[in-house]
């Protein structure tokens, strides 16, 4: 077999099973349980479906039909878009070299087999038959696929469409013949009402149009008025939001209605909130659940009551006494390469500090410095017999933390990567110590002072010369700036609907006392829609003010409540390394990879564990062999003036 080259697909709207009927029973996503068995139909003709794995060769006949279509539509699209080639593309490709690498997420193909003895099916008699169907479709196991060429819209709208609308795809189930064949109606009546129109135009004669003057206007109210011509821009401001497109089938009716509408100035407006793509980014969209999130970095006060630097492993919502939700987090310390500490299982959310509330010291190892060398170039072996372990193990973390910060993983791509792409979608990324899903807010640096966040539509990854390498990382969403205003009781708050659910929250919780001290009310004002920033001009994520400040500045917190200025506690953390420097960090293909040897050999992140009875902290040996001391930096920093509010000076590289 020649060489293939593997197409991903990043999205999938396939489900397992379905509510249907008025009952609203749950049912598979495909053939029936009685369908999966051999039964003798009528004729004596035996009937049954079997699922067609990965390696059946009709499954791969498929995904390189499938491939293939893929790759040459991609391509063709991209040439007409005028997008560069991406690297290693060619002016032209062979469909015959892709494959597509496995059906979108919960797809499956069955196959369909007619066959009148049981005892030899590979034999064909003239009842037997073998039909192939692709289920997964939303809308139920009625709604199947039956051939690549059927499929195909369908996987170049999950592939291509950005929106992720189904009424945007054009394949038989999500849109019907009889949605076409009204579609092509309209674009017909369309055409016939438009050449009437213009031949009604060719008859009319010429009217000399002028722009009326308000002020003669004004003058003249009892005068008849000068025929008015309305001035049209012929382009939009820069930060203008296209219209939005209709959703219609026939190109020509869309041609004629944009002939017949008028064009008049958009007003920019915010984009509609992201809708969750999967069950964890929906949870972390929500408040009163978790604060962290797997892999990120973090601040913990250790049993000892000592503060350490860790990497959350795995969180958990349970229970508590009063049937309330909250969360339990496994924190593995991070260090340098030969002594691992004990990690903690721990229900003190309170105790776990965001990595840019703080600033790291010096790790007071001339070896180590102060950013002249990194983590992987340190001679750790070397230093090992000059210093005593606890020094190794504080001067590690500060070390290790500081390569996190440098460091940017993306994950989730929505974009299929095929020849062409210069571009790449994706759902999330780890941006240094934290991890920030589409939809979220993010605090910018594009200015000094600056205050302002942007709510993210979009992740973009640049491509660069090689997997291991971007040109850069955008993120595109809507920027707001902090505003206050008088408060009148006749008169509802500013909506902000557009605004992600956890800000919203934090808003209304801060105007309580904002109103009730200030009679002011404070709102995010949009400023400017849909625009791209360098990931080298983000400060970090947001983080809601009532969840924090109680840890991190509770003087603060305090003092806001009785003045009625609650602060944003954004307000007060720090930037990420590379925004300070204007980079945007070193790429790593894995979330593991940017902790490098400052974590257990082998420990990935999501691991299951079980909830402690008593509250508070439990010990848990994550590195596999058993470990020794305890990695904390509590004599270089102090813990009391930390508890206290007292922040200290922004990150040093």
């Amino acid at each position: 077999m020649p060489f293939l080259y593997p197409v991903y697909i990043a999205r999938s709207d396939g489900v397992l099973s379905t509510i249907q009927g008025k009952a609203r029973r749950k049912e598979d996503n495909g053939p029936t349980a009685e369908q999966l068995q051999k039964t003798r139909a009528e004729k004596g003709v035996y009937s049954w479906y079997q699922e067609l794995q990965i390696n059946d060769s009709k499954n791969l006949d498929w995904r390189r039909k499938l491939g293939g279509m893929l790759a040459k539509e991609m391509h063709t699209r991209a040439k007409d878009n005028g997008s560069k080639p991406g690297p290693g593309s060619e002016s032209t490709i062979n469909p015959e070299e892709y494959v597509l690498a496995a059906f979108p997420e919960n797809y499956r193909l069955f196959e369909h087999r007619r066959a009148a003895n049981l005892e030899n099916t590979n034999t064909r008699g003239p009842n037997d038959r073998r039909d192939v169907y692709l289920y997964g479709h939303p809308q139920g196991r009625k709604k199947r696929f039956r051939s690549p060429a059927d499929f195909l819209p369908h996987l170049i709208w999950l592939s291509a469409d950005e929106s992720g609308d189904p009424q945007n795809c054009g394949c038989k189930l999500c849109t019907p013949d009889e949605m076409i064949k009204a579609a092509d109606e309209m674009a017909a009546l369309q055409r016939k009402l438009f050449d009437r129109a213009a031949e009604g135009e060719e008859k009319r004669k010429p009217i000399q149009q002028t722009i009326s003057n308000p002020a003669a206007n004004h003058q003249a109210t009892n005068q008849s008025r000068p025929p008015t011509k309305v001035a049209t821009p012929k382009s939009l401001p820069h930060n203008s939001l296209p219209a939005p497109t209709p959703h219609v089938k026939s190109q020509t009716s869309t041609a004629i209605s944009a002939k017949l509408s008028p064009v008049t100035p958009q007003v920019p407006v915010p984009a509609p909130p992201v809708t969750p793509r999967n069950e964890e980014q929906r949870r972390d969209s929500q408040p009163h659940t978790f604060i962290y999130r797997d892999g990120e970095l973090v601040w913990y006060i250790t049993a000892e009551r000592h503060l350490a630097l860790g990497a959350i492993i795995s969180r958990s919502l349970f229970e508590d006494s009063s049937r309330q939700d909250k969360a339990a987090y496994v924190i593995q310390p991070i260090s340098y390469p030969f002594n691992h500490p004990t990690g903690l299982i721990t229900t003190q959310e309170q105790d776990i500090k965001p990595w840019l509330a703080y600033s790291t010291p010096s790790p007071q190892i001339p070896e180590v410095g102060d950013g002249e060398s990194t983590y992987d170039q340190v001679p750790w072996e070397t230093i090992s017999r000059r210093y005593p372990d606890q020094a190794l193990l504080r001067a590690g973390s500060i070390c290790a933390a500081r390569m996190v910060d440098a460091s940017y993983t993306l994950f989730q791509p929505l974009t299929s990567v095929v020849p062409g792409v210069t571009e790449i979608e994706f759902n999330g990324i780890y941006l240094g110590g934290e991890m920030v899903w589409t939809g979220e807010a993010v605090r910018l640096q594009t200015r000094d002072d600056c205050k302002d966040i942007m709510i993210v539509s979009k992740i973009i990854e640049k491509v660069g010369s090689s997997p291991n390498v971007s040109a850069d990382v955008e993120f595109v969403g809507d920027i707001y700036t902090p505003a206050t205003k008088a408060h009148n009781p006749n008169r509802p708050l500013p909506p902000n609907t557009y605004l992600p659910h956890r800000v919203r929250e934090d808003l209304r919780y801060r105007n309580r006392f904002h109103i009730a001290r200030l009679n002011m009310v404070m709102y995010w004002q949009f400023t400017q829609g849909q625009q791209r920033i360098s990931i080298s001009k983000i400060k970090g994520r947001w983080y809601e003010s009532k969840l924090i400040l109680p840890s991190t500045n509770p003087e603060a917190l305090q003092r806001g409540i009785e003045d009625g200025s609650v602060p944003d506690v954004g307000d007060q953390f720090n930037a990420r390394g590379p925004a300070q420097s204007g980079s945007i960090g070193e790429k790593k293909l894995e979330r593991r990879l940017a902790y490098s040897r400052s974590l257990p050999s082998g420990l990935q992140f999501g691991i299951q564990f079980s909830i402690p009875q008593q509250t508070g902290s439990v010990p848990i040996d994550l590195s596999g062999r058993g470990s020794h001391g305890e990695s904390n930096i509590g004599d270089f920093v102090d813990i009391d003036q930390l508890e206290q509010g007292h922040f200290a000076r922004n990150f040093i590289n």
